[in-house]
């Protein structure tokens, strides 16, 4: 990991890390009681750093593939660390009221 200006990021080689040294997010809004327990940092960017170079998302569009895997990393750190009442309180602050869909969409498997 190296030190840089701005919040976090994974490269090939390194870790970019910006979160000063705290735990929970730099700079971050909506942050939760779970949030504070670690430097969500260190295993955000080290998850994609571990996983999400490992495959090329097709598009932007899937880029979900790797941050679900860095937030689901996060939650095991959690799970680990203080329990799975934890994990699972860890997860559900996190994903309660943030995903915007009305409805399930669905693409045609010509599509993919």
């Amino acid at each position: 990991m190296v030190e840089a200006p701005y919040i976090g990021m994974e490269h090939q080689s390194a870790v970019g890390y910006g979160n000063h040294f705290e735990r929970g997010r730099y700079k971050a809004k909506r942050l939760t009681y779970w949030d504070y327990k670690t430097d969500r940092m260190v295993v955000h960017e080290n998850a994609h750093e571990w996983f999400g170079n490992n495959i090329t998302a097709k598009d932007s569009a899937d880029r979900w593939i790797q941050e679900a895997f860095a937030g689901y990393a996060e939650e095991l750190v959690m799970e680990d660390w203080y329990g799975p009442q934890a994990g699972e309180e860890f997860f559900l602050a996190r994903s309660t009221g943030r995903i915007g869909n009305g409805k399930t969409h669905y693409l045609p498997l010509w599509h993919l």
